[in-house]
């Protein structure tokens, strides 16, 4: 009777540990990058990128925005630091910050980076679909 029920406690142990595993949150950053030459064909590429991961959704949404509060201080910082280009920052609610540069070549490029934070459980890498 002991074995049954050490067997029984080991069971519900393990079948809480997978149901934590399965709540847990990651915070993902997809990177979009694209370049349009003057006269070359436009070049683009994307990733994705984890941060971190974390057992609560509110610790994973802090992350993100930390994320997303420093890119979007590179960002700035880099459109204040060059003066010759016309660069714009555009941002939106703590998820999403781009860079568009118009170069005086009249060669243009823009990169964004999106932040999100996804149940443990999915690969936005594997999907076949974006995440929007």
């Amino acid at each position: 009777m002991r074995s049954i029920v050490s067997y029984a406690i080991l069971f519900v142990a393990c079948s809480a540990s997978v149901v934590l595993a399965e709540c847990s949150w990651v915070s993902w950053e997809e990177q979009w990058e694209i370049v349009i030459p003057k006269s070359d064909p436009v070049q683009q590429s994307s990733s994705w990128k984890i941060h971190d991961a974390y057992r609560e959704y509110v610790e994973c949404d802090k992350a993100k925005r930390d994320a997303w509060d420093t890119m979007v201080y590179i960002l700035t910082k880099t459109k204040q630091e060059n003066t010759g280009e016309n660069m714009v920052v555009k941002q939106k609610d703590g998820s999403w910050v781009s860079l568009e540069v118009k170069r005086i070549d009249g060669s243009k490029s823009a990169s964004s980076n999106h932040y999100r934070c996804l149940p443990g459980t999915i690969d936005p890498r594997e999907m076949k679909s974006p995440i929007r």
